[in-house]
């Protein structure tokens, strides 16, 4: 009678320990290496896909970029001695609070010489990397998102002095008045876009 009990017991222990081992088997499915696996596969599927987008629909190859020579030119006004006007806003309020003739192009008032950032290590397990920093601008600053702003204003004698607001400001390239709701040129553009 002992035996059999002590049968039942090892034979209770052996199921359960299968049983243990089965459910440990079927959580391995998700291992490290079976997500591995799955990430690749996911790479190399959309990798074919656009193997196969490219040759039926290829990026196409300009020889000329209209929006390329746009930014070159707003670039090279802007770090440029470029004359301006300048028209100082309050939100809510139709008419400029002040405007004057200027040089160069509105500069946010968090705009950088340096780069304060620090390049950070990655700690991902498998491998990490550094963390990319901010690139200047081909300008040479670091561009700020303040809605403060700083202006180079020309005063009627022709000396230039630093203005700073923190509203909307619009700066247009040549001499402008405001007039009947709207900023008009009133004398050609010191900026010259080249257009094909």
């Amino acid at each position: 009678m002992k035996l059999n009990q002590r049968f039942k017991k090892v034979g209770g222990l052996t199921v359960a320990l299968l049983s243990a081992g089965i459910i440990l088997a079927a959580c391995g499915n998700g291992s490290p290496s079976n997500q591995t696996s799955a990430v690749k596969n996911d790479q190399s599927v959309s990798a074919n896909a656009l193997v196969q987008l490219q040759k039926a629909e290829p990026t196409p190859l300009y020889t000329y970029s209209q929006l390329r020579a746009t930014l070159i030119a707003v670039e090279t006004a802007q770090a440029t001695t470029t004359q301006t006007t300048t028209f100082f806003f309050n939100q809510g309020v139709t008419n400029p609070t002040m405007s004057c003739p200027s040089i160069g192009f509105p500069l946010a008032a968090d705009t950088q010489l340096t780069n304060p950032q620090q390049i950070v290590e990655d700690p991902y397990p498998n491998g990490g990397a550094s963390v990319p920093i901010p690139q200047v601008d081909p300008t040479g600053v670091y561009t700020g998102a303040s809605t403060g702003t700083y202006v180079v204003c020309v005063n009627p004698s022709g000396h230039t002095y630093i203005d700073y607001w923190e509203g909307f400001v619009q700066t247009v390239s040549g001499p402008a008045v405001w007039s009947n709701g709207s900023i008009h040129l009133t004398g050609p553009s010191t900026v010259n876009i080249r257009t094909k």
